[in-house]
């Protein structure tokens, strides 16, 4: 019997939560499920895919299979509040579970975690929106899709086109939407141009659309993919589609598109994390029984190597990605708890604190999920080339991570940039005091603070987004020390420090060259 609950899994959320043991049957659940039935339908997932017929996109029977046994064991809507039939779970355990959840089948995780929008209906909806949609995604009933992009507005958001217009009391969308994953959902968030006459992001507003309003929205095509095939990914035209207003005009990019893609970066990055994790297995298993020259392949130097920095990676990502997602949840707690002055200001410090850890989450995850799933293949030779073996599928999923929800490049632009204003220096400091710390502590502070001047020096000179991904990938070996040293992880002792500090060395004099 196979788990995906592992003990590396486990330990991790021990690490940052005094609640592991709260959440432990259910994730355990969880990791049964997709270790002895997810895994096992995979690859028939990826080759049948998804097709449109009529007006409705048409799942694999695995996915719907897929689908269904996570509804059965309560995962489907876990993270909305218990009074609406959810488990109140928090960012930090959904990881665990989206990890495990992508490591079976990458591309089952795009639909089911998308009931964050039943979380965003919650933080801003109208209470009779709450009672309305919220039970339904929570007992998994109702599917969900976010539906921002177009064609000319992919990740500049603010050049959205689609229009919403208001006529006595009710909502009317028109416009076309591209790259839709779960096109024609029962709940779709819309993000759409309610203010005629005002340009970019203030003029954007977000929508509910449900399915059942009218017969006035239609999926024109799906996209057959290099990658995560069983997910669909639509077209979508709005014809004077009837919809709902979500909280307050002129929010709808720049307060609550930028919250669901905050958490939802997150949850991409978890997605990588479990592509990742499934690469690094596979790779393992095939190294230790494929016979070369004599021996085990795992019994080479070269081999050796790979699939020692392929666990390290995975390590590292998982580390970075569970402290940045217990962060979420203690900023999660701040803004709904008690306010006042002093709530307020740690509210701000901490929210400045994750809105730098996501994005070099995001970039770091996608980035090293990219390579430990190219040395798997690589791993398994010409075999590894072949369509219907693991690895090669895996190769494929792990290309999108570094796309959707905000590129590589855009996440280190903002990475590189909130360097240049000090957060990384700032998280430095605070985890790792020099006084109460090894000397190591004092060598990374060091390295925290010739990095903020270099990205500073750079964003005067104009130069800063030349590096942008330099100071993304050294970024994230500092932070990676800082939580090593922090939280008393193996790879902190002084030879491992030595190759990290190599390693920003390294990243620094590439940048100081460009």
């Amino acid at each position: 019997m196979t788990n995906f609950f592992t003990e590396e899994i486990r330990h991790s959320l021990t690490l940052f939560s005094e609640n592991s043991g709260k959440y432990s049957e259910f994730l355990d659940q969880i990791g049964k499920i997709c270790g002895e039935k997810i895994a096992s339908n995979a690859a028939e997932v990826d080759k049948i895919g998804v097709k449109l017929e009529g007006n409705s996109v048409v799942l694999s029977q695995e996915t719907i299979e897929n689908i269904e046994n996570l509804r059965s064991c309560g995962y489907l809507g876990s993270v909305l509040p218990e009074f609406y039939g959810g488990k109140s779970l928090p960012k930090l355990f959904d990881v665990a579970a989206i990890e495990m959840i992508s490591r079976a089948d990458a591309s089952l995780m795009t639909l089911v975690s998308l009931q964050e929008i039943g979380r965003l209906i919650y933080l801003y909806g109208s209470e009779e929106q709450k009672k309305r949609i919220l039970p339904g995604i929570a007992g998994g009933k109702l599917t969900c899709a976010v539906v921002l992009t177009e064609s000319h507005a992919g990740s500049d958001l603010q050049a959205v086109g689609t229009k919403a217009r208001e006529e006595n009391g009710f909502w009317y969308l028109s416009g076309t939407k591209h790259f839709v994953t779960n096109g024609g959902a029962d709940i779709m968030l819309v993000l759409a141009r309610s203010e005629e006459g005002v340009s970019g992001g203030r003029g954007l507003s977000l929508f509910i659309r449900e399915k059942n309003a009218d017969n006035n929205c239609n999926i024109l095509k799906t996209f057959d993919k290099l990658g995560i095939c069983g997910s669909p990914t639509c077209t979508v035209r709005f014809e004077n589609a009837k919809c709902e207003l979500l909280g307050k005009r002129r929010y709808g990019l720049v307060k609550y598109a930028a919250e669901i893609l905050l958490s939802a970066r997150i949850g991409v990055a978890a997605q990588a994390l479990g592509i990742a994790a499934a690469a690094l297995s596979e790779a393992g298993k095939y190294a230790a029984c494929r016979m070369q020259f004599g021996k085990k392949i795992e019994e080479i130097p070269q081999v050796e190597a790979m699939l020692r920095k392929m666990r390290e990676s995975v390590g590292g990502i998982r580390l970075l990605l569970y402290f940045t997602a217990s962060e979420f949840d203690a900023m999660e707690a701040l803004s709904l708890g008690p306010q006042s002055t002093e709530t307020a200001a740690g509210l701000r410090e901490i929210r400045s604190e994750v809105e730098f850890l996501v994005p070099l989450v995001k970039f770091f995850a996608a980035e090293t999920a990219n390579r430990v799933a190219c040395d798997a293949l690589q791993i398994h030779g010409g075999n590894g080339y072949l369509r219907g073996v693991a690895v090669e599928r895996l190769a494929r999923d792990a290309r999108v991570t570094s796309i959707y929800e905000g590129t590589s490049q855009i996440q280190a632009s903002a990475v590189a940039s909130k360097i240049s204003n000090g957060a990384l220096l700032d998280f430095v400091k605070k985890l790792v005091p020099e006084e109460n710390f090894s000397e190591i502590a004092g060598k990374l502070n060091f390295y925290a603070g010739k990095l903020t001047e270099t990205a500073s020096s750079h964003r005067e000179d104009g130069k800063l987004e030349f590096c942008a991904e330099l100071f993304a990938e050294s970024a994230a070996f500092v932070v990676l020390l800082a939580l090593s040293l922090r939280f008393n992880e193996d790879f902190s002792n002084a030879r491992k420090a030595a190759r990290f500090f190599a390693a920003i060395d390294f990243f620094i004099t590439r940048i100081e060259l460009t």
